[in-house]
């Protein structure tokens, strides 16, 4: 495997895009360059290295920012400014880019330098990445989590985006993030993300080699390092995807990424089965009130006529708060395995899904983002559990790992009497 050379020239004046072709027309192999109006398009990068030019139009406020991002989610691509004014943002963020060259585009000298210079780098780099995937499996086999309830309403998007953005922040590995709500997913919403592919494009490739090949390409890379393959944009085209697309998307992702999470809809349809005949792991949700603590019992015991171990579901109480009519502990001591994480009622929860920033990130020493961390801990690697045990000590939830396991006795409750009278 090799990795090409290619330059990305953002600015909405294409004479910068010519200048750097004209520039560049000695370079052996040519590199491809790609021109772009503005970094929204960054977005679309998937090329492990290459050489990205900012023109003038880069020095405002949100592109400087966007570039921070941008060079966040590649470390490995070079960077040259090409300004020709003052940025619009403190010098402190425009060297948080990190750069290798700031230039004058007029100067047709110094570009030519710096580009050449990048390209220089850029190609020492990908040598590299080509060592590495030469030494590397040819398969991740990652590992596939989804994330279900009986009951609308629990949370389900919520945890799947912060767990899909915790474990990428704290193991450092490749997550993916797939929408299986296949009517009305909510995911690309939840983290304010513009994806131009969904899984219904997916699906269309029918030759496996080539979906393998091509999935990486068709998921929509998150500023944060989560890759997304978003639900289809309309509801109707959920009847065109079978379980077995839902299996061959799975397969293949499960092939390029360590962590696959699956967000679903409510209940066990055909595509929330089909996940579960490849996960590792189910993260349950249920919440506070009487139908959502009868169906999870309902769910839990056709879990067990499927002959999915125990130790394989984790079922997580989302919205705990007092003053409902039932209290947690009540709840708990009704399944055997308890809880593994009681995330609290918290205004902080709609604020996150309606900016798009997760939790994890806005609030990463709240009790819900806590709680959160604290559920995932049995999957993180032992490199980085360390890490994250002191974090959580830190914050003052020491009691996470052990309350879920803690089967509490109590009177018999409203509860009890009213699953007791369902036998």
């Amino acid at each position: 495997m090799s990795v090409g050379r290619s330059i990305i020239v953002v600015e909405p004046d294409p004479y910068l895009a010519v200048s750097v072709e004209t520039l560049v027309e000695g370079v052996h192999p040519p590199p491809e360059l790609i021109a772009v109006a503005d970094t929204d398009e960054l977005r679309d990068w998937a090329r492990p290295t290459g050489v990205l030019v900012a023109g003038p139009s880069c020095t405002k406020r949100q592109a400087i920012d966007d570039l921070i991002h941008f060079r966040d989610m590649h470390p490995a691509v070079r960077v040259v400014l090409a300004f020709d004014r003052r940025p619009g943002a403190p010098m402190r963020d425009v060297i948080a880019i990190g750069a290798d060259s700031l230039v004058d585009p007029r100067e047709e000298g110094e570009l030519k330098d710096a580009v050449l210079r990048a390209i220089d780098l850029s190609d020492r780099l990908g040598h590299q990445v080509s060592a590495a995937a030469a030494e590397e499996p040819t398969t991740t086999d990652g590992k596939i989590f989804t994330v279900c309830s009986a009951t609308g309403g629990c949370g389900k998007t919520f945890y799947s985006t912060n767990l899909a953005f915790a474990l990428s922040r704290w193991t450092g590995k490749k997550v993916a993030l797939i929408d299986l709500d296949l009517q009305f997913g909510e995911v690309v919403t939840a983290i304010r993300l513009r994806a131009q592919q969904t899984i219904s494009d997916v699906i269309a490739i029918e030759d496996d080699a080539e979906l393998d090949d091509y999935l990486p390409e068709m998921l929509t890379a998150h500023e944060a390092g989560v890759f997304v393959l978003p639900a289809p944009g309309d509801p109707a085209e959920a009847d065109n995807i079978r379980p077995q697309d839902v299996l061959r998307v799975l397969d293949a992702a499960q092939r390029h990424y360590d962590y696959v999470i699956v967000d679903t809809p409510t209940g066990l349809g055909e595509a929330v089965l089909a996940a579960l005949d490849r996960s590792e792991h189910l993260f349950v949700l249920a919440a506070l009130d009487l139908p959502s603590v009868r169906n999870l019992r309902l769910f839990l015991q056709t879990m067990d006529r499927l002959r999915i171990p125990t130790d394989d579901i984790s079922v997580l109480l989302n919205k705990d708060q007092t003053g409902v009519g039932i209290d947690a502990g009540q709840v708990e001591k009704l399944f055997p395995g308890g809880f593994r994480a009681k995330i609290p009622f918290d205004r902080e929860v709609p604020k996150s899904m309606n900016l798009g920033v997760p939790v994890v990130f806005s609030n990463p020493t709240g009790q819900v983002a806590q709680q959160i961390m604290g559920s995932m801990l049995p999957w993180v690697p032992a490199s980085a559990a360390q890490a994250l045990r002191d974090e959580l000590a830190r914050s003052g939830s020491k009691s996470v790992f052990k309350r879920w396991r803690q089967n509490r006795r109590g009177r018999r409750t409203n509860v009890d009497m009213a699953l007791a009278e369902e036998g």
